[in-house]
């Protein structure tokens, strides 16, 4: 039998931003030759700035988060080099808290690091929470 391996999409995390991208900058993820797990969209990164000699890293505590990853990425490309990528970087906007992806125990810091950055985290309901 095979199996489905569904990636995240934008649409699937942010739900509002300010038109014309204002909210977005283009950055690299340095080349890691140790990296093995793929980032998808939803990662919240550190070191996220429009200077690409600055390393975004995944976000290790809730302090340091700097942005969210808009581009799905897999190990193999950053084993093998610089990564160009998207990021959201400021608001206003608002995004789905059940589509970050966040290392175990930091997702509250980082959802009020990211309201810092105007970047409002909202629970989407679901078909299981919806009433009829």
């Amino acid at each position: 039998m095979s199996e489905t391996n569904e990636q995240n999409y934008v649409g699937d995390l942010v739900k509002y931003e300010t038109p014309l991208q204002f909210c977005r900058i283009a950055t690299v993820i340095p080349q890691n030759i140790a990296e093995t797990t793929d980032w998808s969209v939803g990662q919240v990164l550190d070191g996220v700035t429009d200077t690409p000699s600055v390393p975004v890293k995944e976000a290790s505590t809730g302090s340091d988060v700097d942005g969210v990853l808009l581009t799905n990425v897999s190990a193999e490309e950053i084993v093998a080099g610089d990564v160009p990528v998207v990021c959201l970087v400021r608001g206003p906007a608002v995004i789905d808290s059940d589509q970050l992806v966040v290392v175990a125990g930091i997702k509250a810091a980082a959802i009020t690091a990211l309201a810092a950055l105007h970047i409002i985290s909202r629970t989407e309901p679901t078909y299981d929470t919806q009433t009829t």
